[in-house]
């Protein structure tokens, strides 16, 4: 009796427990063969992928995301909850991997299990179609790819799908875990297959990715609009998405491909190898377009940590560390300001009020005036992004007590309009600002000055209100300070207190991806922030395998598990310090 496990390897125990000389079906375990037996099933479970994969990963409350937001210093929260404050507290804590320590089974697991099912959706669909079977009418391909006449377009788009699916799926798990299982069409689906690096599973997600692209990018025998990827795949909100060479699936493959690319670097010297030639070439022929996804309420997608983080500042409130740079009052100043927050030591530190021209935070010279302009948003790109809590108006929460460092009066306003919804509403998944700011990424590496301001100012002059780079010394001179004056944003701690100057272009782009991406994107500042040698020493790059996988691939009287990060040596003693100097710790 042949068993299936659509999860790795949690599934191996029971199948050691299985009496087969009974040779009574087990209807309770998994069979790929009976779940997708036909047409209608298989393409149901390809349709259902990216669901899965937004889901398991990228917007589940219960896994890693609060906890990466803290360690990116994107939000700061001292609870245990998702094991936040463990984890965000300086000195940096190592993760505990390890029996009775903090679950990071969730995320791992739920995203192989994706992978897999993905996977056996696409065997099925093989053998669908050699046996002359499809999942629509018979219309030929035009060059389709297997070269049977049978083959229709709504097959091959069930295909290209699928393989997308499977690309995302194992590229979350790259960017997060130090290895995975690598799963691919073709391979049985009973097969545990043995952990790889990274940096090789993230090489296969490419292939994946490619896969997808190549199929949906054919020239197609059928009329655009009876070939497309139905917006119900995608998470609603208007998402039809048509194949062909300059259709709008291909666009979207394009621009996970770019994120996937430069966000899995774990270093500085990784980043730099990122090929940044084929980023460019991806950010720059992607989505015309924010792709978002209707989530809560009963369309199956969820809205993540969106909900919880607005409920009190307590949740998630923003720390200065980073925020602090958007500020341009002066020194000395009664409400306080940036120089005096990074002048003092760590745990004598106090609110500030950021005043700046950057109009995705709240105007004002008073905390008055800028809790009247913390205006209710509608949607991710409603302004004010950040918000100054308190007032009586729509975000009434308390300030909260923590760490001198952590604690402000600024919330990140960019999802409250979700929980204002009950919970439900259109949660954006990537932006074309993030495109745009990978491009000019690649364009600095590769000295392209002018190309790159350009691709900044779309956020930096559109959604920020500041000067543009474009026409300026920092366009063409990496050394000169962006445009300003005592105005400029970012102001940037440069090696501590004493260093506080203008930034450079390298900054300007910094400053608009944390700033457009905040709360979206699910991580991006954690991603970025690690390739850039921008985060808190001692942080985490990345998650061990969890000890359960462990167990399960090793048994458990076999202790292959262990942790990962840390900081040894104590904050300030430590000999390797961030960009930032690590901000007088």
């Amino acid at each position: 009796m042949k068993r299936t496990f659509w999860l790795t390897l949690a599934a191996l125990p029971i199948a050691a427990s299985c009496q087969d000389s009974l040779d009574v079906p087990n209807t309770n375990q998994p069979d790929v063969g009976r779940v997708l037996a036909n047409a209608s099933s298989i393409e149901a479970t390809i349709a259902a992928g990216y669901q899965t994969a937004h889901n398991s990963v990228l917007y589940n409350a219960s896994n890693l995301m609060p906890q990466v937001y803290v360690l990116a210093e994107e939000g700061y929260s001292q609870l245990n909850n998702f094991d936040m404050g463990p984890q965000g507290g300086i000195p940096r804590s190592p993760i505990q991997n390890l029996r009775g320590g903090t679950n990071h089974f969730a995320d791992f697991s739920s995203a192989q299990r994706a992978a897999r099912l993905a996977v056996n959706a696409v065997n099925a669909l093989d053998a669908l179609m050699k046996a002359g079977g499809t999942t629509g009418s018979a219309v030929p391909v035009v060059g389709n790819p297997n070269n049977a006449a049978t083959d229709s377009a709504q097959d091959m788009r069930d295909r290209a799908f699928a393989f997308f699916v499977i690309g995302v799926d194992q590229a979350q798990l790259a960017m997060r875990y130090d290895s995975a299982g690598i799963v691919h069409p073709g391979m049985a689906s009973d097969v545990v297959p043995p952990l790889s690096s990274y940096k090789d599973v993230m090489a296969d997600a490419i292939k994946m990715l490619d896969t997808a692209e190549a199929i949906a990018s054919k020239t197609w025998g059928v009329t655009n609009a009876t070939l497309s990827v139905d917006q119900g795949w995608l998470g609603g909100n208007s998402n039809t998405m048509t194949l062909g060479p300059s259709g709008a699936f291909p666009q979207l493959i394009r621009a996970f491909r770019a994120r996937f690319r430069a966000g899995v670097a774990r270093t500085p010297a990784e980043r730099v190898a990122v090929d940044w030639a084929k980023v460019i070439a991806d950010a720059e022929n992607s989505i015309t377009k924010d792709f978002a996804v209707s989530a809560g309420g009963s369309t199956g997608y969820s809205v993540g940590y969106a909900n919880q983080q607005n409920v009190a500042a307590a949740w998630l409130q923003l720390s200065p560390m980073y925020y602090g740079m958007a500020d341009t009052s002066h020194a000395g100043d009664a409400q306080g300001s940036y120089r005096d927050w990074i002048a003092a030591p760590p745990a004598n530190r106090m609110y500030i009020l950021i005043r700046t021209p950057d109009r995705r935070f709240p105007a004002g010279d008073t905390r008055k005036a800028q809790q009247a302009s913390s205006t209710k948003p509608t949607t991710w790109t409603s302004h004010p992004f950040i918000a100054n809590r308190g007032g009586g108006g729509v975000d009434n929460n308390a300030d909260d007590p923590g760490d001198p460092w952590g604690v402000s009066y600024y919330d990140g306003y960019r999802m409250k309009y979700i929980p204002l919804a009950s919970n439900t509403g259109i949660y954006p998944d990537i932006l074309v600002a993030e495109m745009k700011l990978l491009a000019a990424e690649g364009h600095l590496w590769r000295g392209e000055l002018a190309l790159a301001a350009a691709e900044i100012d779309f956020s930096r002059v559109g959604s920020g209100g500041l000067p543009a780079l474009s026409g300026s010394a920092a366009a063409t001179d990496s050394t000169q300070a962006v445009p300003g004056g005592s105005a400029c944003v970012p102001l940037v701690p440069y090696g501590g207190a004493s260093g506080l100057k203008c930034g450079r272009i390298w900054e300007a782009l910094k400053w608009e991806k944390r700033l457009e991406l905040m709360f979206t994107g699910a991580n991006q500042w954690f991603f970025d922030s690690r390739g850039w040698g921008d985060l808190i020493n001692g942080t985490p790059t990345q998650y061990p395998v969890p000890y359960q996988e462990m167990v399960a691939r090793y048994g458990a009287s076999v202790n292959k598990f262990y942790n990962i990060g840390g900081d040894v040596t104590g904050g300030a003693s430590s000999a390797t310090k961030n960009t930032y100097g690590n901000f007088g710790f």
